[in-house]
């Protein structure tokens, strides 16, 4: 697309440009044509200047606009295009935000009935990936992906579904505290790994320099707010 624009160009001043010598010439040998006065011969070098100026400008003009068109159109394209990456970044976070939080209440539920909702949304997040795919290069959306395996990983090993039948169902416990662990270790990676893609996601859309380590000030407010939701202290892997 680039050679085809640069080649639209030379083609354009390089016509500009013989015309500009054609009409010379003619001024400069009209007095060795035959013309019936000197008035005349004034007024055909004022005519064919006149022409020449008005080729030129309307030569000039037509490329600026064409320049000014295209310069616009990149613009609008760029703008459309971020904000198609934004809306798609922001729709991510949402969806892996449900997903994960369905999850755990289904497992807590015991809700063995309606196991084939956990894999509608395994095809959801799959298909988010896709999205993401669209607007991102290789490196950084494996790094998303491996994030995203990652709080799924810890979310298996907790084993919910078995501790809370173990604990609550069958011995009649008003708390567990094995789903209390789990929930506080899940809790802390999704935040850790959660901010870790926010990070890579804020990277690509606005250009920053990506830190996807989490700030230790971060992690201990963290670590706070879960004490604060009545978790229990457990440090992250």
């Amino acid at each position: 697309m680039v050679n085809g624009k640069l080649y639209k160009s030379v083609l354009i001043w390089g016509v500009i440009f013989i015309c500009v010598v054609l009409m010379s010439l003619l001024i400069v040998f009209i007095d060795k044509f035959s013309v019936p006065s000197t008035n005349i011969s004034d007024g055909i070098v004022a005519i064919v200047s006149a022409f020449v100026g008005v080729v030129i400008t309307v030569a000039v003009t037509g490329v600026l606009l064409n320049t000014q068109s295209e310069t616009e159109y990149l613009r609008e394209k760029n703008v459309k295009q971020f904000e198609k990456k934004q809306e798609t970044y922001h729709d991510f976070l949402e969806q892996l935000g449900n997903i994960i939080t369905d999850l755990t209440k289904r497992s807590l539920a015991g809700n063995v009935a309606q196991s084939y909702e956990n894999i509608a949304s395994l095809e959801n997040l799959i298909f988010q990936f896709g999205y993401l795919r669209i607007h991102m290069p290789d490196d950084t959306f494996i790094k998303v992906m491996a994030y995203t395996a990652e709080i799924f990983d810890v979310y298996r090993k907790q084993k919910f579904r078995a501790n809370y039948n173990k604990d609550i169902v069958e011995q009649k416990k008003s708390r567990s505290d094995q789903v209390n662990q789990g929930l506080y270790k899940l809790t802390q990676v999704i935040a850790k790994k959660l901010f870790a893609i926010a990070a890579i996601l804020n990277s690509d859309m606005y250009g920053e320099k990506a830190n996807d380590k989490i700030n230790p000030q971060i992690e201990s407010m963290t670590i706070q707010l879960l004490e604060n939701c009545g978790l229990g202290v457990k440090p992250i892997e």
